[in-house]
C-alpha cells in the first residue's frame, strides 16, 4: 500500500523549518548514516552566508536576508548570531541554502494563499523534492502514509496534486495565522 500524502505535524518549538527538513530527509540521511539536529542545519546556513560574503561582498544571499529582515541584519556576524539562536525561526533564505545542501528541491506551500513556493524554482536543478507547509507562523513536514517523504521533482505529478489537496483543504479549514492581521488576548 504507497499510502496517500498526509501532514506530519512537527513539534512548536522555533525549529520547525529545520526539523521537518530533516523528517523528511530523514530515511535518506539514515542510508548515509547521517543524523543531524536542527542546530547543525543552523550552522550549515550560518557558515553557508559567512562563506558566501567572504567570497563575494555583494553576495546575493546578505542581499535577501537584509531584506527578509527589514534592513535589521546586515552583515553575515549578526545573521550568524540570529540563525544559531534556537530561538529564532527559519524562512527562504534556509529553504535556499539548505536546498543547495542537500542537492534536493524543497517545495514549501503556503496554507493562506494556496501556493507553493520552490527552493530552487528550476525543477531540473536536482532530481529529487520534499514538501513541507507553512501555515504563517509554522512549518510541518509531508510524508505519504507509509513514511517515505523523498519524491521525484514533477509538477502535476499525483505526489504534486495529493500535496496541493492537503495544501488546499488546510486554507478551507483556515489552518493558518495571518501575521498582519491577527491579535493576541491574555485570558488572565
Amino acid at each position: 500500500m504507497i499510502g496517500v500524502v498526509e501532514r506530519k505535524v512537527i513539534p512548536s518549538d522555533n525549529s520547525c523549518l529545520f526539523a521537518s527538513i530533516l523528517h523528511c530527509l530523514k530515511p535518506a540521511l539514515y542510508k548515509l548514516n547521517k543524523r543531524l539536529t536542527p542546530m547543525e542545519l543552523r550552522k550549515i546556513c550560518s557558515e553557508r552566508v559567512a562563506n558566501e560574503v567572504k567570497q563575494n561582498a555583494s553576495s546575493n544571499l546578505m542581499t535577501s536576508i537584509t531584506a527578509e529582515s527589514d534592513g535589521k541584519l546586515t552583515s553575515p556576524a549578526e545573521y550568524s548570531k540570529r540563525i544559531l539562536n534556537s530561538n529564532s525561526w527559519g524562512g527562504y533564505v534556509e529553504c535556499k541554502i539548505l536546498s543547495e545542501y542537500f542537492q534536493v528541491q524543497i517545495v514549501a506551500g503556503n496554507i493562506e494563499i494556496g501556493t507553493f513556493n520552490k527552493y530552487p524554482e528550476d525543477n531540473s536543478k536536482f532530481g529529487a523534492r520534499i514538501y513541507i507547509l507553512y501555515d504563517g507562523i509554522h512549518y510541518d513536514a509531508c510524508q505519504r502514509g507509509n513514511g517515505i517523504s523523498v519524491f521525484r521533482c514533477e509538477d502535476g505529478s499525483d505526489v504534486y496534486n495529493e500535496v496541493a489537496m492537503v495544501l488546499f483543504d488546510l486554507k478551507e479549514k483556515r489552518q493558518f495565522t495571518n501575521t498582519t492581521t491577527f491579535a493576541l488576548f491574555c485570558q488572565e
